[in-house]
């Protein structure tokens, strides 16, 4: 990733913030192997009740 993209990334990142958004940040590590993990901070950022979801 250059300079540009990161200023850019960041600076996307901040606006969606402003407009109300959450943001979550992953990894291939998550999605492939830590995928219950990752949906159960998914679930709790969407403000779903715990084991309402399938993985």
């Amino acid at each position: 990733m250059t300079p540009q993209q990161l200023r850019d990334d960041r600076r996307r990142h901040n606006r969606l913030t402003e407009d109300h958004w959450t943001l979550l940040h992953v990894t291939g590590t998550d999605v492939h192997r830590q995928h219950r993990q990752m949906l159960a901070v998914t679930a709790r950022a969407l403000g779903l009740p715990a084991g309402r979801w399938r993985s």
